[in-house]
């Protein structure tokens, strides 16, 4: 149990588990906390979840035994289903719960596993290196693809699942959308990619009809907030996205006129 500075006190809680190991990591960020873990950890598998999921009670076997059953896998992303505060979840919660940690689309198409449910070797640590940690969100991103670049397979566990509380304000979804869209630029930035572009116009028409056939949205009302807040989303991305873009021409602006005055100079 890795405490990366809490405002609890998480010591007296894990004190009433005695197999639970309780350590401190002060950088901030679930990447140096995966790290510090990581480096007390003694086991040849390693697994890994977050604070606010709850595991299935068969979850450590089932993971472990798909680990074991595949032995060209390195990395098992387990299952993330999303639980929200009443018997159906909000505008909100909904829009939280499929827009984030969908683990199949990240196994299957984006060849990683989302940390709130990850299943390796040790040897793939070894191989591969730990989490960047120059990365506060995302790290479980940039090392999973690293580990499927050096020939790893990634497969998806569905006997493995962890609950996970959908976020049930808007700020708090803008919020993680924010850092969520930071992480990518930095990742860009590191990887040396070009970042997208977020387009302000309204979704397409078949999102529109899709949302009118959802039965998870039963009456108008539920529909418009989602359809409100999809593109709060959206556009949330697309301003950061273009104010980073915005910066970086000033900055290649900034160096040219100092080189313009350099050369004049000499």
């Amino acid at each position: 149990m890795v405490d990366n500075n809490s405002t609890e006190d998480i010591s007296s809680i894990v004190q009433q588990f005695a197999n639970v190991q309780y350590t401190t990591e002060a950088k901030p960020g679930n990447n140096a906390a995966r790290n510090r873990g990581l480096s007390l950890a003694r086991g040849k598998c390693i697994a890994f979840t977050d604070a606010d999921c709850i595991p299935d009670r068969e979850w450590l076997a089932e993971g472990v035994r798909s680990l074991l059953a595949n032995s060209d896998a390195g990395i098992i992303g387990g299952v993330i289903q999303f639980f929200c505060q009443g018997d159906r979840p909000t505008p909100v919660e909904y829009a939280d719960s499929v827009c984030y940690l969908q683990q199949a689309v990240y196994v299957q198409r984006d060849r990683y596993a989302a940390g709130a449910n990850l299943f390796t070797r040790r040897s793939v640590f070894e191989q591969v290196g730990g989490f960047e940690e120059r990365l506060l969100n995302l790290g479980d991103k940039e090392w999973g693809q690293r580990v499927a670049a050096s020939g790893f397979e990634v497969r998806y566990a569905e006997g493995a699942i962890v609950h996970h509380p959908a976020r049930v304000t808007l700020a708090a979804l803008l919020a993680k959308v924010r850092r969520q869209t930071q992480a990518q630029i930095t990742l860009g930035e590191l990887r040396g990619e070009s970042l997208p572009t977020v387009s302000f116009l309204p979704m397409g028409w078949q999102f529109f009809c899709n949302v009118a056939r959802d039965e998870q949205l039963p009456t108008l009302k539920e529909k418009l907030q989602f359809v409100w807040i999809m593109h709060r989303l959206k556009w949330t991305i697309g301003w950061k996205l273009f104010g980073n873009r915005l910066r970086r021409m000033r900055s290649a602006t900034a160096v040219t006129h100092q080189r313009q005055a350099i050369g004049a100079l000499r």
